[in-house]
């Protein structure tokens, strides 16, 4: 099918928020494949479609396989420019989650229709396996229908695909690109999320748009209370910043001294991520993300300490009720991840008012409700919501002890460092800068800027490219890996490139040291992968290997990883 082909048959290229993709076609695949799902919601109510006992009442469940779709639905939802987005989603014809509410083992999905939607597929292996973990949820009596909207003709496993039923392009399936153009088109997303200020994250909370009156930004950035980097990707335009804030040592103890003590105690990661875009007015936009990730831990671990968080909400009056116990050790890893970002954001909100910014009160209301309900899936939203409300409440009743921090005890090898290569790759990067940071600034770490000013990582961006570089050599050894095994069956056993690396490795290999104690130490290597994220080089995820094994955070090869 020709591109002229495509845009007859799927009609409008998109909306606003995709004025960004150039690929006209592809631009309207990514909108078409959402009437597709209207259009298997109609023809269920046609034909009574639903569990013993609901009838055609029964939403749709729509389950959105990659990080980029969920952003992307987010954007155009909030857009409402195009078909069918202008006359949006309503909860009680469609369920849209993520693929992660799976992790929560959630309960009535017996007997319904649901369809799992992404947007591109390259090779094939996420969307099979969430295909096969989504028939034993819905069971026999269910129905799983697969919609794509594009597809890699150079990397698709066509063994892999086969069996779910997806259509060709000829009958209104996903249009094919090339390496290439999917290269391009992940560049083109990349800068529409990023210009519309949606960002590339799902699992950690995402707030409301904030006015910044003129003047205000400028007096938040200097606040002596938090060290500020500059990590503007190179996507943004001319009105367009972003700034990671690393609490200093005081702020960090207070957080650690307030928050209950068994979550904090090997917190690896605290920081609040701030994208702003200015207006004519000089007033500001902004978007608040707070990242506060765990440490590895076992899974008995993890669960003693949602226990001991549960019983301190219960204690302030939370009624949220969340039912977690029987959710997967990563899907409770990133429930705690939700409860320090709390902590976090109730410890920089008074920051935020005293710089003269709009943010009003602190509460779920100042949530993306949205993106919770698709994460968490709508029920355990509006509960995880509550649960947001009482974390905020006990953290701020709480009178700040002196706690100190704990090293970190588990050290698991992620998949990606067992690589010899990857090990390799990342040994002389660390070498380089070394050698290489004594002669040029753009080569070394940004230093830690002192208290009111900001450390610009477009002035040590030789850094940053040398860390986004082990991603983009992994995912270069990744595709030789898959045509070379494409050519030699015997090599189908080898280890794949397709999982992630830590940020420990990453730090320690590249001359960081995690285990500092100095809070911009111990950060400095994640403002890289911060615009790694924005630019989609890396994809942050949750594993849990064996019932008894680790849980952790690490960074996956991403869409945009050419880029490095």
């Amino acid at each position: 099918m020709t591109d002229s082909d495509a845009e007859t048959m799927r009609g409008p290229e998109g909306s606003e928020s995709l004025q960004f993709v150039t690929d006209a076609a592809a631009c309207a695949a990514l909108v078409d494949v959402f009437q597709r799902v209207r259009n298997i919601r109609a023809d269920d109510v046609k034909k009574n479609f639903g569990p013993p006992g609901r009838g055609a009442a029964a939403p749709l469940l729509v389950i959105l396989v990659s990080r980029r779709l969920a952003c992307i639905f987010e954007m155009l939802v909030a857009d409402g420019g195009a078909e069918p987005f202008d006359g949006g989603f309503d909860p009680a014809e469609f369920e849209i989650v993520t693929d992660r509410v799976l992790d929560a083992n959630p309960e009535g999905w017996a007997g319904r229709h649901a369809v799992l939607v992404d947007d591109v597929v390259n090779v094939g292996s996420t969307l099979s396996d969430r295909h096969r973990d989504l028939e034993k949820l819905v069971g026999e009596s269910g129905k799983v229908t697969v919609l794509v909207g594009i597809q890699n003709s150079d990397r698709v496993d066509e063994d892999l695909i086969r069996p779910l039923g997806i259509l060709p392009a000829a009958e209104n399936g996903p249009i094919e690109r090339d390496n290439t153009q999917m290269n391009q088109l992940a560049l083109d997303l990349a800068t529409c999320l990023y210009r519309s200020l949606t960002p590339y994250f799902t699992d950690f909370p995402i707030f409301k748009l904030i006015t910044a009156p003129a003047g205000s930004l400028d007096r938040l950035v200097a606040s002596e209370r938090w060290l500020t980097a500059d990590v503007t990707a190179p996507i943004a335009d001319e009105n367009q910043r972003a700034y990671t804030f690393i609490p200093t040592a005081e702020t960090e103890d207070r957080i650690r001294g307030k928050a209950v003590a068994a979550t904090v105690a090997a917190a690896e990661l605290l920081k609040v991520r701030v994208y702003t875009n200015k207006a004519s007015d000089e007033s500001s936009e902004l978007r608040l993300v707070p990242i506060c990730v765990p440490g590895a831990m076992t899974p008995l671990h993890l669960d003693d300490v949602l226990r001991e968080v549960a019983d301190a909400l219960r204690e302030t009056g939370d009624a949220s009720g969340l039912k977690w116990r029987d959710w997967r050790p990563r899907a409770k890893h990133r429930l705690l991840q939700m409860y320090l970002s709390a902590c976090v954001t109730a410890e920089f909100w008074p920051d935020l008012t005293e710089a003269g910014v709009e943010a009003g009160e602190l509460g779920q209301s100042a949530l993306e409700a949205r993106r919770l309900d698709t994460y968490f899936g709508a029920v355990d939203g509006k509960k995880v919501a509550g649960a947001f409300d009482g974390a905020v409440a006990l953290y701020r009743s709480t009178a700040a002890s002196a706690l100190q921090r704990e090293r970190l005890k588990l050290s698991p090898v992620s998949s990606l460092w067992r690589h010899p290569e990857v090990r390799e790759c990342a040994s002389t990067l660390g070498k380089l800068i070394e050698l290489r940071a004594s002669d040029s600034p753009e080569a070394a770490a940004p230093p830690r800027p002192a208290l009111d000013k900001v450390a610009r990582l477009s002035e040590h961006g030789h850094w940053v490219q040398q860390i986004l570089s082990v991603f983009g050599d992994a995912d270069r050894a990744s595709r030789d890996e898959q045509q070379a095994k494409s050519k030699n069956p015997s090599l189908k056993d080898r280890r794949p490139f397709t999982d992630g690396i830590r940020l420990e490795e990453l730090a320690r290999a590249t001359g960081s040291d995690p285990a500092s104690d100095d809070p911009w130490e111990r950060a400095v290597t994640s403002l890289a992968i911060d615009i790694a994220n924005d630019l989609g080089v890396a994809v942050p995820a949750t594993v849990d290997g064996s019932e008894a094994g680790p849980v952790f955070r690490h960074y996956r090869i991403g869409e945009g990883a050419f880029m490095a």
